[in-house]
């Protein structure tokens, strides 16, 4: 099963969750409102991905090696 944890870029805690579109929609609002970076990270097989959401709403994929 696919999990989607949600914290800030090098911070907090904020959530986790199964749905994509949830996890991206939540990640949203957090950066916006914080003006902070929010990271989502989709935890699969073993594998993960992370995606950074900024407060412009601009977002930034991170794939293995590149933090």
């Amino acid at each position: 099963m696919t999990q989607y944890t949600i914290r800030y870029d090098g911070g907090s805690y904020i959530g986790k969750c199964t749905n994509y579109d949830q996890a991206m929609n939540v990640a949203d609002g957090y950066a916006k409102t914080s003006g902070l970076s929010v990271l989502v990270a989709r935890e699969e097989d073993g594998e993960i991905r992370e995606i950074v959401v900024h407060p412009d709403g601009d977002i930034t994929h991170l794939w293995a090696g590149e933090r």
